[in-house]
């Protein structure tokens, strides 16, 4: 337990969300967003993730191990990356190990509790995202399959956009937006849905 100001503080920091929160993700996903509720130390990630299969079995090496981890400026969220040599298909990892999740079984990405915020205090409690995997999805994303439903006019409504498929969290946040006659509308952008 950690004192401020005469304030004592033990384990408050919790995991607030995964992204893709979805329960069914493809086989060539490449990332996870983790988000915090404060920000969080300098330990490893890596040793405080794992890949769990439906047998509880540790999947073997799925993420990338780097030396620069991706944390947001004011380290809440933590960009989890699949290793992308086995995520591509017909090169040397992909050929030796293959994809890291299978079509049809399912997984949890365990985050323990021991994992340190920036205070030096666990984790409040461990976190579990248990999902299934679907087949890859190869196709790009056309804006022709989105369903754009407009607001009524006159109102503070809003605009919905649906994708055929969960798209990146991360991404959707900051190249998602409105414009008019050349001009940005302000506005909130929620994702719900599990991204899509």
């Amino acid at each position: 337990m950690v004192s401020f100001a005469g304030v004592s503080v033990g384990r408050s920091t919790t995991v607030t969300g995964v992204y893709p929160s979805g329960s069914e993700l493809p086989e060539n996903m490449l990332r996870f967003y983790i988000e915090f509720s404060a920000p969080m130390g300098r330990a490893s990630a890596l040793e405080h993730i794992r890949l769990i299969d439906e047998h509880g079995n540790h999947v073997i090496d799925p993420f990338l191990p780097v030396e620069a981890e991706f944390w947001s400026p004011d380290r809440t969220r933590f960009t989890l990356f699949f290793d992308p040599g086995r995520v591509k298909r017909d090169i040397k990892p992909n050929r030796d190990l293959g994809r890291a999740l299978i079509p049809g079984r399912r997984y949890a990405l365990v985050i323990g509790e021991r994992w340190p915020d920036g205070r030096g205090e666990p984790l409040k409690a461990p976190h579990r995202h248990e999902f299934t995997v679907a087949p890859a999805i190869e196709k790009p994303l056309d804006e022709k399959d989105w369903t754009i439903k407009p607001p009524a006019s006159a109102t503070v409504d809003p605009l919905v956009v649906t994708f055929p498929w969960a798209l990146d969290h991360g991404l959707l946040h900051r190249a998602l937006g409105v414009r008019r006659a050349g001009v940005g509308v302000p506005g909130v952008i929620g994702i719900p849905d599990s991204e899509t």
